[in-house]
């Protein structure tokens, strides 16, 4: 059985897109820490590269944020890009099942004000009178905007 699991921060961000027979379609990486080596010197972090599909894009498209927790678990799969003489090798994760795990450093956001989602309180939220959220202060986020 290939599935994956894996817990990182939101690298980059590509803009929703949609194909010519109207699929709604959105890339994006995502960086895991690989700790410390014996002498205590920080290892390189895998990227992996991520594409959501259709509703699951549309609905999540507003929450992905450079440096936001995520975490994804799907079908892994190595997938070989060829610019000239090169290969390139990529880690993709196909029909991944996607939790947001919370707001990273904003002051590392390095896209353009126009293309970061809106950072205010109201991101997410419903009708609904907001309850006591002990998670640092997280939106409230009404299930239906949710695919899964």
């Amino acid at each position: 059985m290939n599935n994956l699991s894996i817990v990182g921060r939101i690298g980059k961000v590509g803009e929703l897109r949609f194909t010519q027979s109207g699929k709604a379609v959105i890339g994006f990486s995502v960086a895991v820490d690989n700790g410390k080596d014996s002498d205590g010197n920080k290892r390189a972090a895998t990227w992996f590269e991520i594409t959501l599909w259709e509703k699951q894009a549309e609905s999540l498209e507003k929450y992905l944020a450079v440096g936001d927790r995520i975490g994804i678990t799907g079908q892994a799969r190595m997938q070989i890009d060829e610019k000239g003489d090169q290969k390139y090798h990529k880690l993709v994760i196909d029909f991944p099942r996607v939790e947001l795990m919370g707001d990273g450093n904003k002051e590392k956001d390095d896209r353009p004000a126009q293309t970061r989602p809106a950072q205010n309180n109201n991101r997410g939220s419903s009708s609904r009178p907001a309850q006591n959220n002990t998670r640092r202060n997280e939106p409230e986020i009404d299930g239906s905007d949710i695919p899964f």
